[in-house]
């Protein structure tokens, strides 16, 4: 079963301020990916990204928008299997703005490519690396 990852956190922030640095690719460097070098929170537009060297590359693209309520973008990376959704959903509570983060289609990652990337193997089988 593909349990999803929630979190919950209340700004003291309206929700155009939350909005704002959820859509604003500056913002969004600031908080969430410093190589994100193109965004626009628009169905469709896929993320640019620089190299940062990492052998993930990110395949991102804007699934849904609700503008001043809900923005979602795929979580893929290029060449490995898996594929998943991230979703920030935007309420208002009183002054303030509950986000919620959701994160589903986890269970579409395996594990075994962290541990064969980090040359780690399970337990159980030849030495697992660690002592």
């Amino acid at each position: 079963m593909d349990t999803p990852f929630v979190i919950e956190q209340v700004y003291d922030s309206p929700i155009e301020k939350v909005w704002a640095a959820l859509t604003d690719e500056n913002k969004l460097r600031e908080w969430y990916f410093p190589q994100i070098t193109k965004f626009e929170p628009v169905v469709g537009f896929e993320f640019e990204f620089s190299d940062d060297g990492s052998a993930y590359k990110k395949d991102w693209r804007v699934t849904r928008v609700i503008p001043g309520k809900l923005l979602a973008h795929s979580w893929v990376y290029k060449g490995y299997p898996g594929s998943s959704e991230v979703t920030f959903e935007l309420s208002k509570e009183e002054d303030k703005t509950r986000l919620k983060l959701t994160h589903t289609g986890l269970a579409a990652f395996h594990t075994t490519l962290t541990l064969q990337d980090t040359g780690l193997r399970r337990a159980g089988n030849e030495s697992s690396g660690l002592t």
